[in-house]
């Protein structure tokens, strides 16, 4: 090898350094077609220079995100051909830290995701979440009509201000591998707070918030004629509210999220229910059915 690297006229070291940068062009690459894939699902008609502006990605200009989507084949890629590829992409940036977690205090796991909510025939806005997964509750929020990483930075802040902690011991933020949580501003305020990170490999393994997605969406804010983002960050804000201190959660024996987190400092740590997260919902229900023990999951076939 030494002599190779003479006859091409580099070092061994500026070989790897190449091997780096190739390698995580990869990965970024690898992320913005899985998020292509996403907007695709809704908006099969966009171009790459719409969505160039949709998803503003932090580390990719302009042209080089149009070849990205030109060579994938977005241009002319039909239907159902980019849904199936979402299955291909590997996990390239983060591990799944929970999977066969077993949590039984809050700020040990807070999940994150971006859902859609439709105002008008082609008109939609993104809202963002993040929960404290054993209580249930939303600690951040923020709605927009774009899907840049502005929105979950100012959902990250609300949660981290909500909490009031400058360094956690034992906590992990776990989402999906979207450009928005791969972005160096989101990556590195987690960072600062000593927040481990966690990523999914597929839909089955963020499961845990997304029937806080359908409460607020299907519960609070479909029953209100909402025709903007003002009026959604009105109501959102109304909504999750009433769902941190108002309804009763089954699974917190009909407390609320504000109540369960109240109450749990009077409980020895060893006395507490524990919550196991699992990456199988029927296993999720099973063990659930038979242990009795606190359980959260996404029923897929509702």
């Amino acid at each position: 090898m030494t002599a190779l690297y003479m006859i091409l006229g580099i070092t061994k070291q500026g070989h790897w350094q190449m091997m780096r940068k190739f390698r995580y062009q990869e990965e970024e690459k690898a992320i913005l077609i899985q998020n292509i894939i996403a907007v695709r699902f809704l908006h099969p008609k966009m171009g790459a220079k719409k969505m160039y502006e949709l998803l503003k990605p932090e580390s990719t200009g302009r042209d080089r995100f149009i070849d990205i989507y030109t060579e994938a084949g977005f241009s002319v890629m039909p239907e159902r051909n980019y849904r199936k590829t979402t299955h291909s992409i590997p996990s390239l940036r983060y591990t799944n830290l929970t999977r066969n977690l077993v949590i039984n205090d809050i700020n040990q796991l807070w999940t994150s995701d971006i859902t859609y909510f439709q105002i008008a025939p082609k008109e939609f806005l993104y809202i963002v979440f993040i929960i404290d997964v054993y209580s249930r509750k939303i600690l951040g929020y923020n709605a927009s009509t774009n899907l840049q990483a502005t929105s979950n930075m100012k959902a990250l802040e609300m949660a981290l201000e909500e909490r009031k902690i400058t360094w956690y011991t034992n906590l992990i933020h776990h989402s999906d591998k979207g450009v928005q949580y791969t972005s160096n501003s989101y990556t590195t305020l987690l960072g600062k707070h000593n927040i481990k990170i966690s990523m999914c490999d597929s839909v089955y393994e963020n499961t845990h918030i997304e029937r806080v997605n359908g409460i607020i969406k299907n519960e609070y804010l479909v029953h209100f004629s909402i025709k903007n983002l003002t009026q959604c960050q009105r109501t959102l804000k109304k909504a999750v509210h009433l769902y941190n201190t108002v309804r009763p959660h089954w699974a917190l024996d009909l407390k609320t999220p504000d109540q369960f987190e109240n109450d749990l400092s009077k409980i020895p740590i060893n006395e507490r229910s524990v919550l196991k997260i699992y990456s199988d919902v029927n296993e999720q229900k099973k063990l659930a059915n038979q242990q009795g023990e606190l359980f959260f999951y996404n029923d897929i076939s509702k």
